[in-house]
């Protein structure tokens, strides 16, 4: 088949890759074909790297040899990535068979390893392909390449089922990278999900030299790639100080993360191939790294991407359980911040309204036991909502607020609208509103002060003088 031009119209992509289907061909070669034993190995890297998920993680740069050499090091990388709530993943990797000029996208529905299929984001790509203009559908760099395939395996144990958009870079110059960098940070902003979309830049660094000469020359990578520096890297590797074969992707991925926010970037893990053969005579080099957004701080209060996934799985299925007359689901091993006691909300909305809000400002319960309560009681008891019906729980949308201890309040010129959230207690009644309620109304602080007294059925400006107040923050988190 012949080269052809990425439609820029989503209908005319799809007519293209109609039918076609990237299968794997490295399987058995460069990673374990059995899909028992290839997921065993993957987590096992995995595991072993016992590297936390770092938090506002936007690209990532990843080696791509066979699994017994590069494996315990991309391992460090996905290790970064698992449970970052991903619903995308763009693989930027090198062509190592095909000569071409400009950046191939596989145009099909579907890329295939022996543990399934991941399909291809076409309407990112058409988007792409719109502001991008060396943008190409080059079937023989896709045939056999091996610098995209191997990232696969990880992507999918360590991110689960998500879309990809597999591009392979024939040139990898200073104007190709930044320009494909760039533009994936526009076609994906304008898409929405940033901080759902995970690049990853395919790249081995130096080849077949004595292990410490290969140290020397892939220092000069990570430094570059530690200063968040992708035009000092180009200019090392063009002097022939340093070397990697995907350097294009990694300069993509600095390009295309520092255009979504990125600030910082972390090394991960570094080695040979002499790590794991034990031959260092003519060694390959390798690079797990990072490039991060940042984040707020944490509290001891906070809790972290499982945490908070696991609690709104809990919510749905407890919902189904509930509407299917199924005895509640269990929490197998909560963590200790989910067992402690606190406060928390269930918001449904239903095509953006409301249908229906319950929650305990106190904590009387383990967290993960109350999320379980209030998401049926939220379905079902909402006194200003008729009860939901079984037919509605796919439409629901589910929002969960984890609260922090109350504090009480001395001076309400302290009041932080985003940040704090309000009880007000006067006169036998009390009233509370969430911290986002202020944000959402467009309210100030004393608006937001009045609005809780009204919520009390208290009157205006009571806060002044006669009633308690006590703040709280919430964690937001929604599905």
């Amino acid at each position: 088949m012949r080269t052809q031009a990425i439609p820029s119209d989503s209908d005319a992509l799809r007519a293209l890759a109609k039918g076609r289907v990237r299968r794997p061909v490295v399987a058995g070669r460069f990673y374990p074909a059995p899909p028992k034993v290839l997921r065993a190995e993957v987590e096992k890297y995995l595991r072993e790297a016992e590297l936390e998920p770092q938090p506002g993680l936007r690209a990532l740069v990843s080696p791509h040899a066979g699994y017994p050499y590069s494996g315990p090091v991309a391992g460090a990388a996905f290790a970064a990535a698992v449970r970052g709530g991903y619903k995308r993943v763009i693989v930027v990797a090198p062509s190592h068979q095909a000569a071409f000029d400009g950046v191939s996208l596989f145009a099909g529905e579907t890329y295939q390893t022996p543990l399934g299929s991941l399909g291809i984001d076409l309407e990112l790509g058409a988007r792409l392909a719109g502001i991008f203009d060396g943008l190409l559908f080059v079937p023989a760099a896709h045939e056999t390449e091996h610098s995209l395939e191997v990232q696969l395996p990880f992507v999918q144990i360590a991110l689960g089922d998500v879309k990809l958009l597999p591009l392979v870079m024939g040139s990898q110059d200073e104007a190709t990278a930044r320009g494909l960098g760039e533009a994936l940070a526009a076609s994906v902003e304008a898409l929405g999900g940033v901080e759902q979309t995970l690049l990853i830049a395919s790249s081995d660094l130096s080849h077949y030299h004595e292990d410490s000469v290969a140290r020397v020359l892939d220092g000069v990578v990570t430094s570059h790639v530690r200063a968040f520096d992708p035009e000092g890297l180009l200019e090392s590797i063009s002097a022939g100080r340093a070397a990697a074969c995907g350097a294009g992707p990694i300069v993509c991925a600095m390009h295309y993360a520092r255009a979504v926010g990125a600030e910082n970037s972390r090394v991960l893990s570094y080695a040979t191939s002499g790590d794991t053969s034990g031959d260092r005579s003519h060694v390959v080099g390798y690079l797990a790294a990072a490039f991060l957004c940042p984040v707020a701080e944490r509290t001891e209060h906070d809790l972290d991407r499982l945490e908070r996934r696991e609690l709104l799985c809990l919510a749905r299925n407890s919902l189904e359980a509930h509407y299917a007359g199924q005895a509640p689901p269990e929490l197998n091993g909560p963590s200790k911040r989910l067992r402690q006691h606190r406060g928390a909300f269930c918001t449904l909305t239903k095509r953006g309204n409301l249908r229906g809000c319950i929650g305990y400002v106190e904590p009387i319960k383990p967290l993960w036991l109350a999320v379980r309560e209030l998401a049926v009681a939220a379905a079902t008891g909402d006194p200003r909502f008729a009860p939901v019906h079984a037919s509605e729980i796919d439409e629901l949308r589910i929002e969960l607020s984890a609260l922090s201890p109350l504090e009480p309040l001395g001076d309400p010129s302290e009041v932080v609208v985003g940040r704090h959230g309000l009880l007000i207690r006067a006169r036998g009644r009390s009233g509370l509103l969430l911290p986002q309620v202020p944000v959402e109304q467009d309210w100030e602080r004393e608006e937001f002060l009045d609005h809780t007294c009204l919520k009390a059925g208290l009157p205006k400006g009571c806060w002044r003088d006669e009633a308690e107040i006590f703040t709280f923050t919430a964690q937001v988190f929604g599905e």
